[in-house]
């Protein structure tokens, strides 16, 4: 189960291929920020959606060999995602739209990771830079939330991007003009 959620500035945002909604008017607080209340119903939706895939304990294949780090620059085992629900964040840091939506995505993040029932870890969401360097990438990284980082340097950076159309329109000479939606982008797999 593959969901794709990217924002629109205007028409609000996307599930699947189909925009719903209009941003402004779903202004409501959550975890005590404001955020886009309809999209983060719709994400935890797919996240309980999600979450009985995840259930049977696999990692998305698509995440074979990837070069994963956390907060502190450790390498990390794409195995550690297994039995959670795995959402793919493709920001930048020059994007007004993504210094916006990141705090609020950190939010629903701390409020939602894990099961109240059992304290296990339900939601991992990977951090896909659209910047335009790698120092760029790592210093955004720095202000996310406490989720991992795919290399900057990884070819299935680009590659992610391409299989679910999201990217910045920095990235069109490079990635092409035929895009989903662009950035911020969230794809929760």
């Amino acid at each position: 189960c593959i969901v794709m959620l990217g924002l629109l500035p205007t028409r609000g945002f996307l599930v699947g291929s189909k925009a719903v909604g209009n941003i402004l008017p779903m202004m409501r607080s959550v975890a005590g920020t404001r955020t886009h209340g309809t999209f983060f119903k719709a994400l935890l939706m797919t996240c309980a959606s999600a979450n009985v895939a995840a259930s049977e304990g696999k990692k998305p294949s698509f995440l074979d060999g990837a070069k994963l780090f956390d907060q502190n620059g450790n390498a990390v085992s794409p195995s550690v995602l297994e039995g959670t629900t795995v959402a793919l964040y493709i920001s930048g840091e020059w994007c007004p739209m993504c210094t916006s939506f990141t705090p609020d995505l950190k939010a629903f993040y701390d409020k939602h990771k894990t099961c109240s029932k059992s304290g296990q870890q339900q939601l991992s969401i990977i951090f896909v830079s659209s910047d335009a360097n790698r120092l760029a990438a790592e210093d955004h990284f720095s202000r996310q939330g406490d989720w991992l980082y795919l290399d900057y340097g990884s070819p299935l950076r680009q590659e992610l991007k391409r299989r679910y159309k999201i990217w910045s329109g920095r990235e069109v000479s490079e990635l092409g003009a035929s895009r989903r939606s662009g950035i911020p982008g969230l794809v929760v797999a």
